[in-house]
């Protein structure tokens, strides 16, 4: 690598024209004189290196200087690597440029510095080690295979046998991808509602409110992955997630019953107009009222009916008939009553989303409109008209939801069921706007009620039906969870806010959503406060604000006194 003296050579962009003209059986450029003109002094090496991606084509080849600046130079140019490779342009130059011993004197072949015959012959290596080196080098420098490999005028054999043996790997492993990826997008495609349940997608996107189907609620797309027999554990498994979360109008997740599994597979959530007198057609409180837990006769139906359509077992003619009794669940209590709301809104917010608007409502309706309604009807002292109303309430939302989801079944865009307009109704007890349960589902009272529970006396409008036709019992679990809620007193109450409150006239509902927020004791987050608890000094044992069911001290206080200064004055 040591550097030569000082080398008079055309410039790069004289070489073209003076390489052109020289005879095709000259070597070498005459040496240039010292006033020539397009000519410059240059200085490089006895060696020079060459970049990997052009080494294939200097490889084992013998050129003659002029073919080597045709072929290398005119490469690297055409590369616009000239600048960057300026070095190795200069060594091409001086070895096809003849050179003087002398000043005057003549070119001396002995002093030129490009190779000859006479002064180094080409190596002759046996065809088989030259593969073996080829493919060694190959290995060591990957670049020199690549596809950005200069290919060179007179390709070795073992060069293309290489080249072609990568591109028949590279296409196979590009076939192998595009098969791959090509049945990735067709089970892809299998998993999209639109192509494994094409009758039914359309109703599930009206139901949710969405244009697209990758939109829909996650139950509709597990139900694209599992069998037919499945569908019933992944809409109660979605139901029971939902009940976890925060923000839910429940804990209590209703019983997913071989009818509501069917009515919500088949996206027809109301009823026919003909059925709306059945009870258990369509989706609200009455087919959604059985609560996990708390009803075992249906719960072991269910059992049964899962390991059927799993196939591990072959119901008789009765058993098969006992899938689909028509039996709902009618409340006797405030608490059953409630508990029904609470997991139909369950249903509900898993089936349409909880942030569909019709979902949102009745959940806004079952956790802060119920609890006032509860606390009023609570309050009558009346058990036998508490026990006619709250089958008529579940029979108003029943109608609501069934007349709201037969509108969405037809394509149209309904307004909202007015929960509002049901809250003040039963707020002022005007009962004769809730509509009577139908006659299949009266039950005659053989005895009147003696205590103060309200029982589940289904007679319609303000008086009894004695005599009338029976429909299907009610079911009256006995479960801690449905049982009779006690009302606790606050031994710890303020007297001045029960005070103020009573004073002011107002209801708990009327100034509920102004109620200050304290830290909830076992999350820490930030809570409502129970009103009932504080300005009436007493609530249900089950109330879902119960943590806040505790005096108050510090800031709290401070809070708490502020709001009844505000919302209890007397106007």
């Amino acid at each position: 690598f040591n550097e030569t003296s000082n080398q008079r050579v055309p410039t790069v962009a004289a070489m073209d024209a003076l390489l052109g003209s020289l005879p095709p059986e000259e070597i070498y450029l005459p040496p240039p004189g010292r006033s020539a003109r397009d000519t410059e002094l240059v200085q490089t090496r006895n060696m020079i290196q060459v970049p990997h991606r052009y080494i294939p084509m200097v490889l084992n080849k013998a050129y003659r200087p002029r073919d080597l600046w045709r072929e290398l130079a005119g490469a690297i140019r055409n590369d616009g690597k000239a600048t960057e490779l300026e070095p190795l342009l200069t060594w091409i130059r001086v070895a096809c440029t003849g050179t003087r011993d002398d000043e005057d004197g003549d070119a001396s072949p002995k002093s030129h510095m490009g190779p000859s015959d006479e002064s180094l012959p080409p190596l002759d290596i046996d065809e088989e080690l030259q593969t073996y080196i080829w493919k060694v080098l190959c290995q060591d420098i990957p670049a020199l295979a690549s596809p950005d490999s200069m290919t060179p005028l007179n390709p070795d054999p073992a060069l293309a046998i290489v080249r072609t043996l990568r591109e028949e790997n590279e296409l196979a492993r590009a076939e192998r991808e595009a098969e791959r990826r090509a049945k990735e997008k067709k089970d892809a495609d299998k998993l999209k509602p639109s192509k494994s349940h094409p009758s039914f997608y359309n109703r599930w996107m009206r139901n949710c409110d969405v244009a697209h189907e990758d939109d829909l609620e996650l139950v509709y797309h597990q139900w694209c992955k599992v069998k037919a027999g499945e569908r019933r554990l992944e809409l109660q498994a979605a139901i029971d997630n939902r009940a976890s979360q925060e923000g839910a109008a429940g804990r209590h997740p209703p019983i997913v019953t071989k009818e509501l599994t069917e009515t919500t597979y088949m996206g027809n959530l109301g009823a026919h107009p003909s059925q709306v007198n059945d009870l258990t057609k369509g989706i609200h409180p009455f087919t959604c009222g059985f609560i996990s837990g708390s009803s075992p006769h249906v719960a072991v139906r269910i059992e049964m009916y899962d390991s059927v359509m799993q196939g591990n077992t072959q119901p008789t003619v009765a058993e098969q008939a006992a899938f689909s009794k028509k039996e709902v669940p009618l409340p006797a209590t405030t608490y059953e009553c409630g508990s029904m709301l609470r997991a139909t809104s369950l249903f509900i917010d898993t089936v349409q989303g909880e942030t569909n608007p019709h979902a949102e409502a009745f959940r806004a309706f079952c956790t802060d409109n119920w609890p006032d309604i509860e606390d009023m009807l609570q309050q009558t002292g009346e058990p036998e008209t508490v026990g006619n109303v709250l089958p008529r309430i579940l029979r108003a939302v029943q109608i609501n939801m069934v007349t709201y989801f037969n509108a969405i079944a037809m394509g149209r865009t309904p307004s909202l069921p007015d929960y509002a307009k049901l809250t003040e109704i039963i707020q002022l007890q005007e009962w004769s706007k809730l509509q009577s349960l139908p006659i299949t589902y009266l039950i005659p009272r053989d005895n009147p009620p003696t205590g103060p529970t309200p029982i589940a006396s289904l007679s319609g409008g303000s008086g009894g039906s004695s005599g009338g036709p029976t429909g299907p019992k009610k079911t009256n679990d006995s479960s801690p969870e449905l049982g009779e809620p006690k009302i606790q007193p606050d031994k710890e109450r303020n007297e001045d806010w029960i005070a103020a409150f009573a004073s002011s006239g107002k209801t708990v509902n009327a100034i509920r959503k102004n109620a200050p927020k304290i830290k909830h004791t076992g999350t820490g987050k930030k809570v409502a406060i129970c009103l009932s608890w504080h300005l009436k000094g007493r609530c249900f044992e089950m109330c879902t604000r119960r943590d806040t069911h505790h005096k108050l001290d510090g800031e709290e206080k401070k809070a708490m006194a502020e709001f009844v200064a505000q919302e209890c004055k007397n106007e």
